[in-house]
């Protein structure tokens, strides 16, 4: 048994919102991602890390002792998810990648910077 769990999206919540699970509130949709995953292999997975690095806001921590996965489907943490053959997933973000990346936010009507 082989898995092969491929990323088929991603997209940011704020530019989302209506895909966001039910209860995410402002800080989550606005930093956090929708990703969309199949295992495409033989055999089920266990989804045990969402990490984000590179050109992004906020770099997931090296030491981050969660998964990274908020919810996958609803909204209810499942910290790591079995994804089985041909199954296609949902899960969010739970370490706001695309959230502020200041030490200091400002917050106005217009938006949010930092």
């Amino acid at each position: 048994l082989r898995p092969d769990v491929v990323i088929r999206d991603l997209k940011l919540g704020r530019n989302h919102p209506e895909e966001m699970f039910e209860g995410a509130g402002s800080l989550t949709v606005t930093g956090e991602t929708i990703v969309t995953v199949e295992n495409v292999g033989t055999g089920p997975e266990k989804l045990t890390k969402l990490h984000f690095d590179g050109d992004v806001p906020r770099p997931t921590p090296d030491n981050l002792s969660e998964s990274g996965i908020a919810a996958v489907d609803q909204p209810i943490t499942y910290m790591e998810p079995v994804i089985d053959t041909g199954e296609t997933r949902t899960i969010y973000s739970m370490t706001l990648p695309f959230g502020a990346s200041s030490d200091v936010v400002s917050c106005t009507p217009d938006g949010t910077s930092g």
